[in-house]
């Protein structure tokens, strides 16, 4: 499934998918494959009037039609709502309990940690890391994050009297290794520097910090990013 998808857009739903699924010997049934990536109440819709999220469905339905056992999808989600995301991921999860073996190229972190077995992380055109999801947020995911939102100068964290590391990132003041139960002592170390603040959120690393660790400017300090290569067979 590409990325872009311009296919003749006086066809309806319907007739696209039917017109892929001419090109095969065996194929799954067209009305299934659309309900299945939730189209069944468009099928008839002309593609150039579905919406850009109802298009990409149609995209990943001419994907599915001939029952793949092998499924490379670029991007899939793109364009698609919450709900419809979620609904794509299921029916993803469902071909990969079935034996199919998918590749999806991504930029949606949640996406990929929730649907891939690897994840394979890439930095101008190279493999910076492959592991599990999990193994990666627990080996380069650093500790858990209090996001201190509001207007920030670079000399923020060092007007601050608190014993854990604090750094700006993206104009946020990051506080490290910080648990629930001690929020309390980071808004007192703010007030006491005067510091002003407009929220603050605390959660656990995910593989955005494990991207912005191995792709920033540690990869420098680490050295030059290895090389690896892709296994076949899983969700990746």
């Amino acid at each position: 499934m590409p990325q872009s998808f311009t296919p003749a857009e006086r066809l309806t739903a319907r007739e696209l998918v039917t017109y892929y699924a001419g090109l095969y010997d065996e194929t799954l049934s067209v009305d299934d494959v659309l309900a299945d990536v939730g189209l069944a109440g468009s099928a008839g819709t002309a593609y150039e009037n579905l919406s850009g999220g109802q298009q990409r469905r149609v995209c990943v339905a001419t994907a599915l039609i001939n029952d793949p056992d092998l499924l490379v999808l670029d991007e899939p989600t793109t364009g698609i709502d919450p709900a419809g995301r979620r609904a794509l991921w299921d029916l993803l999860e469902g071909l990969a309990d079935r034996g199919v073996t998918i590749v999806v190229t991504t930029h949606y972190m949640e996406e990929a940690h929730r649907l891939a077995d690897r994840v394979g992380l890439l930095a101008d055109g190279r493999l910076v890391a492959l592991d599990d999801p999990d193994a990666l947020v627990a080996e380069h995911g650093g500790t858990s994050l209090l996001v201190v939102e509001g207007t920030f100068d670079e000399a923020t964290p060092e007007r601050i009297d608190y014993p854990a590391e604090m750094s700006l990132r993206n104009g946020s003041l990051l506080v490290a290794g910080v648990r629930p139960e001690a929020i309390a002592g980071v808004v007192d170390a703010l007030e006491d520097a005067g510091v002003a603040y407009d929220s603050l959120t605390w959660r656990q690393p995910d593989l955005e910090d494990v991207y912005l660790e191995l792709t920033g400017t540690a990869v420098g300090q680490r050295g030059e990013p290895h090389q690896d290569e892709l296994p076949a067979g899983g969700l990746a």
